[in-house]
């Protein structure tokens, strides 16, 4: 398959996936002209996750070598760029971008961090688990219609924040409501957020419920798809029998229209209504929905490599620098130097008499586990005025002494001759009195 969710779907039907070969790939799956727009790219994390691929550790050229992408990090920097709780700056939601696209990232980075503070948090300022839960409720509106809530709209997709313009099209506008729900059923359970969050569920699973009855839906199979996913965790999340069995009843019939509309193959007639329909019946067969329950198990290793591949030092130090002291993963960092006369295990520097190296070593910690990296870096020797400008442009060029190693030297002959590499000669003008040959 070469649609989003389709490793988290076949994850939902089969738990070891490891061995699963697909045709994802990050340039033409999740990082398309709509990157920025629709949640694909979040998507990608947790497609990565369903693989059992720690997304801070993420291959996303393509090509060998490949480059490794933190989008852990990416996501929380997009937020903490954002500074409202959600992912894209509001006038970005109000120009084409998908408010629903939050959905993918808060499920993305609950995924990783498992119901755990996601390490930005900052309320104030809009970053942090806590911030985006906040942001999420902000877009529920009130429907008359049948004294519940939706997300966004019931009619229309793209809409601005307050909820108007976008495109109309009532099952996309369910479909994104679906999958707000399942979200929401994924905080149910927090002990700060959860009453909130099982209200905003229960409150949209009556306009999904709605919106089925009356047609809303229409032939959208990837929508009633996430209906069925949501209508699972509404029987676990439901108090009281009648409602459990109103719930369970609903989801046996969705789940028998699927069935029904599978081809003479027992497959759909796109890979994305394919995928959709495997993850919610899978679903069903399982009686827990993956999005609203799967939490990373990730390997602290990789936390510690993500943190120390983060970190930057220059190849050749001139002045005092510093490391931080903890690693966007939540890793504590600290430095060990080789030689402290020169560089303390703080960055301090102290210039030497000559050209040093000095080997630093990084070590990054979470509870008792470990890793080390070394840098080797060069200390320069103290110059005059002007020194430390002209060695800095020097190494930019490659023009320093142990760049120059096994270069063909021009040699002086005994008839002022200059001899080149290859034999050839040119004759070289006499220096003027007083001038010795260089």
């Amino acid at each position: 398959m070469t649609v989003t969710h389709a490793a988290m779907a076949a994850r939902s039907y089969q738990k070891d996936i490891s061995q699963l070969q697909t045709t994802t790939t990050w340039r033409y799956t999740y990082e398309s002209k709509f990157k920025d727009m629709n949640g694909q790219i979040a998507w990608a994390a947790m497609d990565a996750m369903a693989r059992g691929i720690n997304p801070i550790l993420y291959p996303t050229t393509g090509y060998v070598p490949e480059e490794i992408t933190n989008l852990i990090v990416r996501y929380q920097n997009q937020q903490t760029a954002a500074a409202t709780g959600g992912f894209y700056p509001n006038e970005k939601y109000n120009n084409s971008y998908y408010l629903s696209s939050n959905i993918q990232y808060v499920m993305a980075l609950d995924m990783f961090f498992g119901g755990s503070d996601w390490n930005n948090e900052d309320l104030a300022n809009g970053a942090g688990r806590e911030a985006a839960f906040n942001f999420m409720l902000s877009l529920l509106h009130d429907d008359d219609a049948t004294s519940g809530r939706y997300f966004a709209s019931k009619t229309n997709y793209r809409t601005k924040v307050d909820g108007t313009g976008g495109s109309r099209n009532a099952a996309y506008a369910m479909l994104d409501n679906a999958n707000f729900a399942l979200l929401m059923a994924r905080f149910a359970g927090d002990e700060k957020l959860g009453k909130e969050a099982t209200s905003a569920f229960f409150d949209v699973m009556t306009v999904l419920n709605a919106g089925y009855d009356g047609g809303a839906m229409g032939s959208n199979l990837e929508t009633k798809s996430a209906y069925l996913s949501a209508l699972v965790e509404a029987k676990h999340l439901a108090t009281s029998n009648s409602k459990k069995a109103d719930f369970a009843k609903r989801a046996d019939s969705v789940y028998e229209e699927l069935l029904s509309k599978r081809n003479k193959y027992d497959l759909y007639d796109s890979a994305q209504y394919q995928a959709a329909a495997l993850m919610a019946i899978s679903d069903y067969a399982n009686d827990r929905a993956i999005l609203a329950t799967f939490t990373f198990d990730y390997n602290v290793q990789d936390l510690l490599q993500a943190d120390l591949n983060a970190i930057e030092i220059p190849a050749t130090v001139l002045e005092d620098f510093s490391i931080p002291a903890k690693g966007a993963n939540g890793a504590a960092l600290s430095m060990v130097s080789s030689n402290q006369d020169v560089i303390t295990n703080d960055g301090k520097v102290t210039r030497p008499a000559m050209d040093t190296t000095v080997v630093l070593t990084i070590t990054a910690q979470i509870g008792e586990e470990k890793l080390e990296k070394e840098f080797a870096v060069k200390v320069a020797a103290e110059r005059g005025a002007g020194g430390d400008n002209a060695y800095q442009d020097a190494e930019a060029l490659s023009l320093l002494p142990e760049y120059l190693t096994n270069l063909p030297r021009a040699r002086l002959g005994h008839h002022l001759d200059v001899l080149h590499a290859g034999g050839h000669r040119s004759r070289r003008h006499p220096d003027p009195p007083g001038h010795w040959p260089a």
